[in-house]
């Protein structure tokens, strides 16, 4: 990606991740994404994103990371990958298993959100700009579930599903830097009901399916459904009704 070899070069040593590809996918991941995990933690712990992907300590508890012998650099190396494999279930090898691990390094280093929140002390510059940026992506979220391709048409679906996860998740990251999330969760509520005369199976689908685990994590309460991810083995069942 040109775009972050760019930043790469900026940023100098600031442990920025790059896209890991699922069908060439090595099953490790380098020492940058176990920094980057460390900052994310760091960023993210005790926030609505920490508690929606039910996120712990022992999800960074990262082991080993002297990296001057080789048998040390392959276990360091292998840490983040251990838990990542763990969180997504232990999947196949296969391409939509390799997809399935890389989404939940993905979550677990917030994909460079956390890193340059931290390591430009963007807190402040943002802080007007966060509850648009949240709106900005339930917007898109809403408005990728009403022009889903058809039902036929399942690879561009299934993209669908990954693009609706993604955006689900850098939303999360903005709120969990929000001092508080009621703004957002009532504008949420009137942009999803606004769409009901035409779309009621979107409605449905965000009223019954993503709202509530939302309204949970917002309120520190116990967590319900399951968090939606976009890589599945499969057909996407959070697709199904639409």
């Amino acid at each position: 990606n040109p775009f972050m070899q760019e930043m790469q070069e900026l940023l100098g040593k600031v442990p920025l991740t790059k896209e890991v590809a699922a069908d060439i996918f090595e099953h490790a991941f380098s020492k940058p994404f176990e920094e980057a995990a460390e900052i994310a933690w760091r960023v993210v712990r005790g926030t609505c994103y920490a508690r929606y992907y039910d996120l712990q300590d022992r999800d960074y508890d990262l082991q080993d990371r002297d990296f001057h012998s080789s048998k040390k650099a392959r276990h360091a190396l292998s840490g983040l990958y251990d838990k990542c494999v763990q969180r997504a279930g232990m999947p196949s090898r296969s391409v939509a298993g390799n997809g399935k691990i890389i989404e939940w390094q993905q979550i677990l280093t917030t994909h460079n959100l956390a890193v340059l929140l931290e390591e430009l002390a963007l807190s402040d510059s943002l802080r007007l700009d966060l509850l648009g940026m949240t709106e900005k992506c339930w917007h898109f979220i809403c408005s990728t579930l009403c022009r889903l391709p058809a039902k036929g048409a399942w690879k561009p679906r299934l993209q669908a599903g990954k693009n609706v996860a993604y955006a689900l998740r850098q939303m999360l990251f903005f709120l969990s830097q929000l001092p508080c999330t009621a703004p957002f969760l009532h504008a949420a509520e009137e942009h999803m009901y606004s769409l009901k005369p035409k779309y009621p199976e979107v409605f449905k689908k965000l009223e019954q399916e993503v709202l509530p685990r939302l309204r949970a994590c917002f309120a520190e309460e116990e967590m319900a459904n399951e968090p939606i991810l976009g890589w599945v083995e499969g057909r996407h069942p959070f697709l199904d009704g639409l």
